[in-house]
């Protein structure tokens, strides 16, 4: 499978304070109780298409912590926005200084010895700082495909928005 970078523009307020102490709990206690709680309470949608969840949703998605989190994030962004680089990552990740590879992703939710990795390639974070802090270090990219990132960032910053990265 190739590595797909996605980028997904993120109410990190409403993560920060709404999913993420859940996301934590749950990796690092394997129970996936308060992720079905917040799915039923709040409006997520399949976090592949971005549709809206049918009545029998869980018949769709795995019951593990990875799956059920994937799909409780979407209450925060909307998988149909994706502005990453896509299969070009490849190419600028070679090619870049590991401070840009970082400000194209950000960093990993880790509780204990378990992260947050739904696709199992990498899943990362970044606040509305870091995403500033990103486009500061981006905005001398002479690469296209970074330069239209950029831009992308800037308007997500705009919004006083965070990031959301996965593969």
């Amino acid at each position: 499978m190739a590595m797909t970078h996605k980028a997904f523009a993120l109410d990190w307020a409403g993560f920060r304070s709404g999913l993420l102490p859940l996301l934590l709990n749950a990796l690092e206690s394997d129970c996936v109780e308060g992720l079905l709680e917040f799915i039923s309470a709040n409006p997520c949608t399949n976090p592949d298409e971005g549709t809206p969840l049918d009545p029998d949703w869980q018949l769709n998605f795995a019951s593990d912590v990875q799956a059920l989190a994937d799909v409780a994030l979407t209450a925060y962004y909307n998988p149909q926005s994706d502005f990453g680089l896509g299969p070009d990552w490849l190419h600028v990740q070679q090619e870049a200084p590991e401070n840009i590879s970082l400000a194209l992703l950000g960093a990993p939710v880790v509780a204990g010895q378990r992260s947050f990795d739904p696709g199992r390639m990498g899943s990362y974070f970044q606040s509305p700082q870091q995403v500033a802090e990103s486009i500061r270090l981006l905005s001398n990219a002479t690469e296209q495909h970074v330069s239209t990132f950029t831009s992308m960032l800037t308007r997500v910053s705009a919004s006083g928005k965070g990031l959301y990265v996965t593969f």
